[in-house]
């Protein structure tokens, strides 16, 4: 591949992200259910950005969950090479991972192999960025735990902030 067609391929990748870029109101929920069936509710802001000449992507979000406070960034890009998109997260409690995916239809579905201090082995997590016709953008995470369970643990309506 030429660097030119490596910036194509880049530049047209990175192009479906952009409706992500902005500011967002964030409503959802954040954590597996607790006993009650509940998941604890989630509010606060994510503001989207370019890096680098539109070759990457930047995710902050700031988050009350039921009284504390959850702060994540993320880095988006393109790898021409092997057509997949890939993501690194940290997290203001040290929490950290990185993801692969690409988009099935109008949905980025991003997966990540990630470990939990309170469980044994990985958790396969699929992170789905729902994009629909009303401008909203829809984020769902699924784990799926060593034990066979399959939990919503992140589900959040991202609206326009503004």
């Amino acid at each position: 591949m030429s660097g030119e067609q490596w910036r194509q391929s880049m530049a047209g990748a990175m192009g479906r992200l952009a409706p992500l870029v902005g500011t967002w109101r964030a409503v959802g929920t954040y954590g597996e259910p607790g006993p009650d069936g509940q998941s604890p509710r989630q509010e606060g802001i994510w503001i989207v950005g370019w890096l680098f000449d539109q070759r990457h992507l930047k995710i902050e979000f700031d988050v009350m969950v039921n009284g504390w406070r959850s702060q994540y960034q993320a880095i988006f890009s393109y790898n021409p090479m092997c057509e997949r998109y890939e993501s690194v997260w940290v997290g203001s409690s040290g929490y950290r991972f990185a993801e692969t995916g690409v988009f099935e239809g109008d949905t980025l579905v991003m997966v990540s192999q990630q470990e939990r201090p309170d469980e044994p082995g990985t958790i396969r997590v699929e992170s789905r960025f729902r994009f629909l016709e009303d401008g909203t953008v829809r984020v769902t995470d699924i784990s799926e735990h060593a034990d066979g369970r399959s939990v919503t643990t992140f589900d959040v309506a991202l609206s326009r902030a503004g």
